[in-house]
């Protein structure tokens, strides 16, 4: 479905190229560049973009294979933008139109160093879209490799890449418009008995037409504005504007910008945050983001459990003093409940750090 609703992105001015005075140019048009007004802060930069029409790439699902080969296909042609700018093909900073043409959201002007590897990026994107099993990340990082028998294997630039997802294509149109169905005369009278069948599935659509429009579609609005608040730096609102989604329905790169906004704004000292972002990068374990996120919306018993399941006595000790601290301060529980659950915890708290501090001292 397509957005309905503009998308803003904040860069801060540290994180651009291009001089202030002239990045209005960033807003050139160009079919690959989707439109977009650029508005200067002190010290941010706010790119608008209009999204009639537009489509985000967390829609990929719903493309058949024929149209996810032309939509890779005019992914080569953005190679020309390199030229001219600096710009990642990240699913993130894509989107694309009704005639599956793709279109960058924020862009930069190139510098001396030039851009990083196009066809290595374009590769990757490919692997993402057409596998379904890893990140756009995992693949361009090599933390993952690719099917044994993959035909990425074997391209070796950005035109070859393309004459063979064309190529792809071109095969899978044929035996799309090869095996439709026709329907016999003599098949005619078995389709009144289809009748209530159809219904029964247009009602079905309807369905999910409104699930899509109620559920789907705000589910993407947030994860479009976590992404920009991320960028921005508003830690707080990443958090709160993903709070509401359960986090087996988040995807891994989600959880990762959830998880690191989360230490960013836990209660430690800048020596152990610095410690924890630079240990927790995209190709984690994902029970580690798991637990950050459930640590951070103070559900114990999951981020508690998490920690034991990896055996790390650090993550399970700041899960106890950080619960015991929340339940002295929650004046919702009162009497011998709220004692003996601080007892508990004060207990524990005690026997893991004699425990931790046993191997220390030997």
């Amino acid at each position: 479905m397509a957005e309905d609703r503009d998308i803003e992105i904040r860069v801060k001015n540290i994180d651009l190229n291009i001089e202030k005075e002239i990045r209005f140019l960033l807003a050139n048009k160009n079919k690959h560049l989707l439109n977009c007004e650029i508005e200067e802060t002190d010290d941010e930069c706010i790119f608008r973009f209009c999204s009639d029409g537009i489509y985000s790439f967390d829609s990929l699902d719903k493309l058949s294979k024929e149209d996810k080969y032309r939509l890779l296909v005019n992914v080569a042609d953005m190679e020309e933008l390199t030229e001219e700018y600096s710009f990642s093909i990240a699913p993130s900073n894509l989107v694309f139109d009704i005639n599956l043409v793709p279109k960058v959201l924020v862009r930069d002007k190139k510098t001396e160093f030039g851009n990083s590897d196009f066809y290595a990026s374009y590769k990757a994107l490919s692997a993402y879209i057409l596998y379904e099993k890893y990140t756009f990340e995992q693949y361009i990082t090599g933390s993952v490799k690719l099917p044994e028998k993959s035909f990425l294997k074997k391209v070796e630039d950005v035109k070859s890449l393309r004459d063979e997802l064309l190529e792809r294509y071109l095969k899978e149109k044929k035996v799309n418009t090869e095996t439709k169905i026709l329907v016999k005369k003599s098949e005619y009278k078995k389709m009144k008995y289809l009748i209530p069948i159809t219904m029964i599935i247009g009602a079905a659509i309807l369905v999910y037409g409104i699930f899509l429009q109620y559920v789907r579609l705000p589910y993407r609005d947030k994860i479009i504005s976590a992404y920009g608040s991320y960028i921005s730096s508003d830690y707080i609102k990443v958090e709160d504007t993903l709070q509401d989604i359960k986090i087996e329905k988040l995807s891994k790169d989600v959880k990762y910008i959830l998880a690191r906004s989360y230490i960013f704004t836990e209660g430690l000292t800048t020596e152990q945050r610095d410690n924890l972002l630079e240990y927790t990068d995209i190709n984690i374990d994902i029970n580690i983001l798991d637990f950050w996120i459930a640590l951070g919306r103070c559900d114990f018993a999951v981020a508690e459990d998490i920690a034991k399941k990896i055996g790390n006595n650090e993550f399970l000790l700041f899960t106890y003093i950080k619960h015991s601290a929340y339940l002295k301060a929650d004046v919702t529980i009162t009497g011998e409940e709220k004692v003996d659950a601080i007892n508990d915890l004060d207990k524990k708290i005690k026997e893991l750090s004699e425990s931790m501090e046993e191997p220390k001292q030997e």
